[in-house]
């Protein structure tokens, strides 16, 4: 975590919650950084058309940058809320664009990839932000539906079955990718964080135990010693 942690300012250090979202963001959005590269690279070999090929760089590139953008003005200035509503917004945009060019949402494989933005509002914001980008994310795919059961027409820039068949493997791909990195970055996060409260714990034991002084055994915890001892070897009968 130490290259990540670089990305965290001191300034965020002194919140044990918002350190580790700040921690939790950091990492997802180095991760996401190399799996939508990933997946542009797959799509660029695989020989889709050009103008497939156009879209997809003109959709994931910028969000590239963005990403890019969101971890500088994390590590510079701090601000935590401006990196984490940026990488969601930017998720959520990538997503919307690759349904609106590949047949809509009755078509486009691209449709279930929407479980990703409401996911990582989950991992940034809490419940409050969850359960809005959840439901901004619903009613915009209410919205597609509707506009395409009243006639409007949305491009298919990927109309060989073949190259279909290889975007729904590249769409499998993020959607794995992305949520197995979720779950091990919360896992390792909350063991990190387990570790730390540990730490701490055994600190505040000892300080209650000890004299801050002289570092031996304060008169309470002389007492409660002396009064096992005596138990344990007391006069027996």
């Amino acid at each position: 975590m130490k290259i990540v942690d670089y990305f965290v300012p001191p300034s965020l250090h002194t919140e044990p919650d918002t350190f580790n979202r700040a921690r939790v963001l950091a990492t997802s959005i180095v991760a996401l950084t190399v799996i939508v590269l990933t997946a542009l690279i797959v799509i660029l070999l695989s020989g889709f058309p050009h103008q497939s090929n156009m879209l997809a760089s003109g959709l994931i590139l910028p969000a590239v940058g963005c990403f890019g953008l969101a971890l500088i003005r994390l590590r510079n200035v701090g601000n935590y809320r401006f990196a984490s509503m940026s990488t969601i917004v930017v998720l959520l945009a990538i997503m919307l664009g690759g349904i609106s060019v590949s047949g809509g949402p009755q078509e486009s494989p691209v449709l279930q990839l929407l479980i990703i933005p409401p996911l990582t509002a989950f991992f940034f914001g809490g419940r409050l932000l969850g359960r809005s980008i959840a439901l901004i994310t619903l009613l915009i795919v209410t919205l597609l539906i509707l506009l395409q059961a009243f006639g409007f027409s949305f491009p298919q820039t990927v109309e060989s079955l073949d190259k279909r068949n290889i975007l729904s493997f590249v769409v499998t791909f993020l959607n794995l990718s992305v949520i197995s990195v979720m779950a091990f970055i919360y896992e390792y996060t909350a063991s990190i964080f387990k570790q730390e409260r540990d730490v701490e714990h055994h600190k505040f034991v000892q300080l209650a135990k000890t004299d801050p002084l002289t570092g031996l055994a304060n008169r309470r915890n002389f007492d409660a010693m002396l009064a096992e001892r005596m138990a344990a070897y007391g006069p027996q009968n």
